[in-house]
């Protein structure tokens, strides 16, 4: 889900002079949550739905997570967490760490992984671009057939 952000000085300029949750409702975005930021003349709007593929120029993608700008409790009520995913900052160094850590434990420990262990270490090895090793292959087909 995206969240967005709607400049009030630049609707103004092009002709829109409503509120802005007026506006985003005649084009057809939903949204979980609206949060005025006055001190910008802007209006952020989290987890919206339904966005155009053209948007006025006065409304552009928000590249940020409401994790971080509400607190706790309004971010918990708002956000759906099966459409939502918060964007994890880790730094290469620390995406290195979590595949070494992983490569360890299913040396050491392969029966404490389980089918989610073995997907973060795919996309971390996708990451990277590292060819996926046989065993770690195995080891998350062997995971999916014990769910199913």
């Amino acid at each position: 889900m995206k969240n967005l952000k709607y400049d009030m000085i630049g609707a103004s300029k092009g002709g829109y002079h409503g509120h802005p949750q007026d506006d985003m409702k005649k084009l057809g975005i939903k949204y979980q949550y609206a949060t005025p930021q006055l001190i910008c003349d802007q209006w952020w709007f989290w987890c919206c739905e339904n966005i155009p593929e053209k948007l006025p120029e006065y409304i552009a993608e928000l590249k940020a997570d409401p994790i971080d700008f509400l607190s706790k409790l309004e971010a918990e009520k708002i956000i759906d967490y099966g459409k939502y995913e918060k964007n994890i900052r880790l730094s290469s160094e620390d995406l290195e760490l979590c595949r070494q850590w992983f490569c360890n434990v299913q040396d050491l420990n392969p029966e404490v992984l389980n089918k989610k262990d073995y997907q973060l270490a795919k996309n971390i090895h996708d990451y990277f671009g590292i060819k996926v090793s046989n065993s770690l292959q195995n080891g998350l087909v062997e995971k999916e057939q014990n769910d199913d």
